[in-house]
């Protein structure tokens, strides 16, 4: 599988909410609700980042798996997402467990 790195931009002012799993160790960084249309693999050194997209291209939200302590900024440089008009002071932490299938 070839992944390659792609640059994204959060065009949004609404801060994100960030799910965390640390049973898994991953954390979603969503933007908003909307429907994914794809998901794109983002090559990461220490980590495995999956970018959710909408119908549009637009940013939904990433995921980053193998992750045990982290700093927004440093998810967004992995992520190679920019949000340039977000306002993080109102961003929202919600703990969240995966359901085993």
């Amino acid at each position: 599988m070839n992944i390659e790195r792609h640059g994204f931009i959060v065009k949004s002012s609404n801060p994100p909410t960030i799910e965390v799993d640390q049973k898994a160790k991953a954390v979603y960084v969503r933007f908003t609700r909307a429907a994914v249309a794809k998901t794109v693999s983002q090559k990461a050194e220490l980590s495995h980042i999956a970018i959710d997209l909408d119908a549009k291209g637009g940013v939904i939200g990433f995921e980053a798996v193998g992750i045990s302590s982290f700093s927004l900024h440093a998810l967004l440089k992995m992520a190679s997402v920019k949000t340039p008009n977000m306002d993080f002071s109102r961003t929202k932490y919600a703990p969240t467990e995966c359901v085993p299938a």
